[in-house]
């Protein structure tokens, strides 16, 4: 019988989470603990289980303000939601089982939790329990390049502007460094106003766990001079890369950015073991436009929320949101 425990962060073994995540089919950078231990302030989880054998797990970041508990989707983390453990059979067997994995972690969601938004992950498409309980189910999407065929023909693929900028940059003479270290990065992104103090501490403790986990590495486009003209940094997550983290060009001419990517699609090769690079978003009709311009793959993901906030807070946290969408 098939049971959903709340659990504080303190009870949880970082080895049997993590291991469960890494046998997940959903399995992703995002939920190791190390990770939720550097962009959460607070943590704890739902874990279902049967027979003292995990089926699936929830993280649930907790905030606390005004004297009003909500659970929502920490910065740094594309997907969070419920994660399952590997499962075969029949497929209508399998939804009931999901289903009834769901619906035992719905109701163990602490009712004083007024506002629970997140994003799951791409490989989760069977949500309705959440849309039976009241959420609100919207898709989203992001890009993935498969990397399988090759990089001669990837680069045919790329559209004329990415070819174009590469041209550009090549002739501007920039050059691409890799590193670990994140501080010229970090000094760009505050240039442009992009973090407030609480993100900055929480991508600095990032950055050091990534580091120490090998799992990221940062690309600097510089100029002939050694200026920066361009920063990023990227998440090795599986058989992925992920474009995590960037600032803005210094000059928009140069073609800097594709630049960049394109040599991150190359570090994809070098490290031999990646099938895909996401490019994390967008839904900004701009930045999709112009990922489009690499020939990905669209992917689709959803949104699971819930909104019982009063009327007021609601009020102050939708024209937060409001604000929000015009960079997300």
């Amino acid at each position: 019988m098939i049971k959903a425990n709340f659990v504080k962060r303190t009870q949880i073994s970082n080895d049997q989470w993590n291991s469960f995540v890494k046998d997940s089919p959903q399995s992703s950078i995002y939920y190791n603990t190390w990770y939720l231990d550097s962009v959460c302030s607070s943590w704890n989880a739902i874990i279902v289980e049967d027979n003292n054998s995990w089926l699936a797990v929830m993280p649930l970041n907790h905030g606390n303000k005004f004297s009003i508990e909500y659970s929502l989707l920490p910065n740094y983390i594309q997907y969070l939601g419920v994660i399952f453990a590997s499962e075969k059979g029949e497929i209508h067997r399998v939804y009931q089982n999901v289903k009834n994995v769901l619906n035992a972690i719905i109701k163990e969601i602490p009712g004083d939790i007024k506002l629970i938004d997140y994003n799951f992950h791409p490989n989760i498409d069977y949500l309705l329990p959440f849309y039976w309980a009241g959420y609100d189910i919207t898709p989203r999407y992001t890009y993935w390049l498969e990397l399988n065929a090759g990089w001669e023909s990837l680069n045919r693929k790329f559209s004329r502007n990415v070819k174009s900028d590469i041209r550009k940059a090549v002739r501007s003479g920039l050059h691409c460094e890799r590193s670990l270290d994140i501080a010229p990065l970090i000094d760009c992104l505050c240039k442009e106003d992009y973090l407030d103090s609480l993100d900055l501490d929480r991508l600095k403790a990032l950055w050091v766990n990534v580091v120490l986990n090998n799992a990221g590495f940062i690309l600097y486009v510089k100029n002939s001079e050694g200026r920066i003209e361009r920063g990023g940094a990227f998440l090795i997550d599986n058989s992925k890369l992920i474009y995590f983290l960037a600032s803005s060009p210094a000059q928009q001419k140069l073609g800097a950015n594709s630049f960049m990517i394109i040599e991150a699609i190359k570090q994809c090769y070098k490290l031999g073991n990646i099938q895909y690079f996401d490019f994390e978003g967008s839904m900004i009709e701009s930045i999709e436009h112009y990922y489009r311009g690499f020939a990905p793959q669209k992917i689709v993901y959803y949104k699971v929320s819930r909104n019982t906030l009063p009327p007021l807070i609601n009020y102050v946290y939708s024209k937060k949101e409001s604000r929000k969408r015009k960079y997300a």
